[in-house]
């Protein structure tokens, strides 16, 4: 007897869609493979299948199911208008059938995908919408998700006490519910903040806020690798990397050892990439490579790889999300080379970066 669809690997239902006529099956088939596939460009695929086959089907649902999937795929491949279109087509479709708890989840990544691109009035807006249907269906799971989002905007926009609010309110929602995935990326926040605040900090207190951010990103990252999320395993890799060049850089007497760390976490995100075809991460990657590099005094590589980047980020077409981290790696590459004029010229064009941003 077969094994019914959902106790499958997506991978081995491939061949078998392939083979079945344009029916009800075929469609749930494929948003099975969609939602259950490791690897992006699956996603891509069958995701645009389950579209077209759902809109001859006339399937309002599947044609919604089928846009999220697509948005979704689409993020991790940096290309954010295609996210937004489908993400939108989406919200468009759960809104006319009134299935709000499709159309708050909806909401919520249409947020985030506005929260990459840096456009934050946009991102509040619809993490509140979406908080706000979550709130009104008591589905405390995705209240705590967006929480934790909330806290990724007010991190981006620097408001760290916010977002640290945000995101031990997330915790207690997670914490309540077991939700590991959730407690991953909140203790990851909690580490960024932690992380961002050190750079403003000397002596004693440097080090108990880089000590903190240690610890969240370690336990971010042990969680996520027990529930084998790739996701969120690549999201922390980065900031673990630039958590140990920043202990590098006032552990002297571990100094190569810490280094060694980073790039040993740094060579594991690019293998994941290359492997399941997430490209979200590899700017962040790439920048804490840059860091590592110039802790090794290894500018000519440093420089070579800063122009490497740039020319990825023009690439992808994401330079608002990206350049003010590229113009620091650029300002961190003068002052270590003792060019202090080039230095400058790209910190204004950092600082006028993020007065655009928040025009």
């Amino acid at each position: 007897m077969p094994l019914p669809v959902k106790a499958q690997d997506p991978d081995s239902l491939i061949s078998v869609v392939a083979q079945m006529p344009d029916n009800g099956e075929r469609l749930s088939m494929l948003e099975y493979i969609c939602k259950n596939h490791v690897s992006v460009d699956s996603v891509l695929k069958y995701g645009q299948l389950e579209l077209d086959l759902a809109s001859r089907l006339d399937s309002a649902v599947y044609q919604a199911r089928a846009n999220d999937n697509l948005s979704w795929a689409y993020h991790c491949k940096l290309d954010f208008e295609q996210a937004s279109k489908h993400r939108l087509d989406a919200i468009d479709i759960w809104d006319s059938l009134r299935v709000d708890e499709r159309l708050a989840f909806s909401y919520m990544n249409y947020a985030t995908i506005m929260l990459s691109t840096k456009n934050y009035n946009l991102a509040d807006e619809y993490y509140k919408n979406s908080l706000e249907i979550f709130t009104q269906l008591g589905d405390t799971a995705h209240i705590g998700r967006v929480l934790q989002y909330l806290g990724l905007l007010n991190l981006g926009t620097l408001i760290y006490d916010n977002a640290e609010s945000y995101y031990r309110q997330a915790i207690a929602f997670d914490s309540a519910l077991n939700n590991q995935r959730g407690l991953a990326y909140d203790y990851s926040g909690l580490g960024e903040i932690a992380l961002a605040r050190f750079n403003n900090c000397e002596g004693d207190s440097a080090k108990s806020i880089l000590a903190f951010s240690k610890l969240m990103l370690a336990k971010a990252y042990d969680v996520a690798t027990q529930i084998d999320d790739i996701d969120c395993i690549l999201s922390v890799i980065p900031k673990v990397c630039d958590v140990y060049v920043a202990e590098s850089q006032i552990n002297l007497k571990r100094k190569d050892a810490l280094l060694d760390t980073c790039l040993m976490f740094y060579r594991q995100g690019r293998k994941m990439e290359d492997e399941f075809g997430y490209d979200f991460a590899h700017i962040y990657l790439q920048i804490s490579y840059i860091n590592y590099l110039l802790q090794k005094c290894d500018y000519k590589l440093a420089f070579k790889t800063i122009r490497q980047t740039e020319a990825e980020i023009i690439e992808y077409g994401d330079t608002d999300s990206n350049l003010p981290m590229l113009y620091q790696a650029y300002i961190d590459y003068y002052r270590a080379v003792g060019d202090n004029e080039k230095a400058l010229e790209y910190s204004e064009r950092k600082y006028s970066e993020l007065l655009d941003e928040t025009a």
